[in-house]
């Protein structure tokens, strides 16, 4: 009954907050981007941009891929999937036009690939007649910041302390900044340093990141952002699990807690709570609480199941209850699932299987947008005494389409562009690849106006090479404004043939593909019958000979070659084959240890490119 009460009662007096403006800064949609450069060892002009976007329903990802200044005719345009063995899994089959492919992904395909488009596991793949190996490929990531966990005790450390902690740490995708946000309760002595250091579990080591700016005037929590100067040092120790937090402190100076930074292949969130955000959202405090607390969650990649932890400290009673409400900042929400507060800490795991409270897919919808926030309630503080706002590390993102026909011109040049910024509105990370302009490209900028409309310039795209431009940008709330409120900034290329602009296209929050693309030139992707062919080598790594399975569609010849990363062609073994299932011995023996990637080809055309690892 106390629990119902207090709900009420946080219902209730928060709702004079219902009548402030939206935040609205980030929607249901997750994107997805991959860069397209030469692989190492090959020098190629050749660059490309491919966009992803899954809509807010999440049962269609809609994507448009361009490229640019490629050496020669393309051969050969797919994504593979690198966990298994990479493997093509969608050829684009006849949708290319001139140098761009759209089409969309949806149904048990989609099911079958989104955990590893989240984990990263598929990459874009183009071939051409000189550099049939591959041209150009970039792996498919989500377009998102580092967000990583750490927990804390004096165990980790070797101290002996009783205390523990709880950390959120963030980096920008950029690699430029981090954000800090850590609770410690139990300690022996107040903080006086703490750092990043280098060091696997287990293993001491030197200092990778100071964050002594960070720390509170309570000596016990830290909150706020340092510059990185050192992010390839940073990823390669994060990548191998060798980096850990460790706070000093007066009486333990070599390190009273520590804890390795944790990472998983999942969507990630984070929610800092305090006080203030209990009076921010329209409620009030009986009294006065030098409470905080930090969280962090991950929700896995079926979308089903949220993980949570929270640790909190400072409160002027025990919790007495404490619970997920839906609600933007600043504004009330009602109750939509009850949280255990035990040990000044929440824990657990909220599922679509839940009993009482669901997670239903219109909750997931509310969590990405940054509409589900932790009250822990008191009994001194019955409608709450520290409140949180779960926020993802995702990134919003914009596609463009850009073309001549939106820039009023008779160019038939085209392009991608893909646009995201940060949860915090602080940074814009731009990608554009666009060709067959009739002009060389002067300038290149993002403009204020809708669909049709003519604006002034919001941000330069400068510097381009080879009719690509991949940057970072500053950036305000007010350009944002403009991006997610009715698609109202464009990107337009100005040449030495339109001054104004010769291809342009509006940067869409909600992108859909405007059409699909057909081929209907020579240049293109030859459309063929084997889509749905299998190709398998085996074994991987190899010492001496490779088994090629194919089951395929079509009857011919089929090419197998092998390059080095240079593209450079090493062997070539050419054999008749059937429909159905045909085993091809191909002798490697002459290869050194190292990396090579085998094609395969059928009558002409590239079915898969597959690396392969020689021992």
């Amino acid at each position: 009954m106390k629990t119902i009460l207090r709900s009420l009662f946080m219902a209730t007096a928060l709702m004079v907050g219902a009548t402030l403006a939206k935040a609205d800064h980030l929607a249901d949609r997750l994107t997805f981007s991959a860069r397209l450069q030469p692989p190492a060892g090959l020098t190629t002009t050749g660059n490309g941009v491919a966009a992803f976007m899954l809509n807010s329903t999440r049962d269609t990802l809609y994507f448009t891929i361009s490229v640019a200044k490629m050496s020669s005719p393309l051969t050969g345009y797919h994504i593979h999937n690198q966990r298994t063995g990479g493997n093509v899994i969608i050829d684009f089959d006849g949708k290319v036009l001139g140098n761009t492919v759209r089409s969309f992904i949806t149904g048990t395909q989609l099911t079958g690939l989104m955990s590893d488009f989240i984990e990263g596991n598929l990459y874009v793949a183009v071939h051409t007649t000189t550099n049939p190996a591959v041209e150009i490929l970039g792996f498919i990531k989500l377009e998102s910041d580092w967000g990583y966990t750490v927990s804390l005790d004096g165990t980790q450390a070797g101290s002996g302390s009783l205390g523990v902690g709880h950390a959120a740490i963030n980096f920008g995708m950029k690699g430029d900044t981090a954000t800090v946000r850590v609770v410690a309760r139990g300690m022996t002595g107040k903080l006086t340093a703490a750092h990043l250091h280098f060091g696997k579990p287990g293993a001491n080591g030197g200092v990778a990141l100071g964050l002594e700016s960070t720390i509170q005037q309570d000596s016990m929590s830290m909150v706020g952002g340092v510059s990185v100067s050192n992010w390839t040092d940073l990823m390669v120790a994060l990548m191998s699990d060798s980096l850990y937090l460790n706070l000093h402190t007066t009486t333990v100076a070599n390190g009273e807690i520590r804890g390795q930074l944790r990472s998983t292949k999942t969507l990630r969130f984070d929610a800092w709570l305090n006080p203030a955000a209990i009076v921010a959202g329209g409620g009030s405090l009986g009294k006065p609480s030098t409470g905080y607390g930090v969280s962090t969650l991950w929700l896995n990649n079926t979308m089903d199941t949220l993980r949570y932890n929270v640790l909190y400290t400072g409160l002027t009673s025990n919790a007495a209850a404490a619970h997920f409400h839906n609600g933007e900042a600043n504004q009330s929400g009602g109750v939509v699932k009850e949280l255990t507060p035990a040990n000044n800490m929440l824990s657990g795991m909220w599922t679509k299987y839940d009993a009482m409270s669901p997670l239903t897919p219109a909750l997931i919808s509310e969590l990405l947008k940054g509409s589900l926030y932790f009250v822990v309630h008191t009994d001194s503080n019955p409608g709450g005494e520290i409140r949180g706002q779960v926020y993802r590390l995702a990134r919003e993102g914009f596609i463009a389409e850009l073309n001549g026909t939106q820039a009023s011109t008779n160019s038939g040049g085209q392009g991608t562009a893909i646009a995201s910024y940060d949860r915090d509105r602080t940074n814009l990370h731009t990608m554009l690849a666009f060709d067959g302009l009739q002009g060389t490209v002067t300038a290149g900028h993002i403009h204020y106006g809708k669909k049709g409309e003519s604006g002034g310039v919001a941000l330069g795209l400068e510097p381009f090479t080879n009719n690509g431009s991949y940057k970072y940008s500053p950036f305000d709330n007010a350009i944002s404004t403009a991006m997610r409120r009715n698609d109202s900034t464009y990107v337009n290329i100005h040449t030495s043939s339109f001054a104004n602009g010769e291809i342009r296209g509006q940067l869409m929050r909600y992108y859909r593909i405007s059409s699909e693309t057909q081929d209907t030139t020579t240049t293109g992707v030859a459309e063929n019958s084997l889509v749905n062919s299998i190709f398998q080598l085996f074994p991987n790594p190899v010492q001496s000979e490779v088994s090629v399975m194919v089951n395929s569609k079509v009857s011919g010849i089929a090419s197998v070659m092998v390059f080095d990363i240079t593209g450079k062609q090493l062997i070539l073994q050419q054999e008749m084959i059937a429909t159905g299932i045909s085993n091809l011995s191909l002798d490697v023996t002459s290869l050194k240890a190292g990396i090579y990637f085998t094609t395969i080809q059928v009558n002409g055309t590239v079915v898969s490119t597959q690396k392969i690892i020689k021992q």
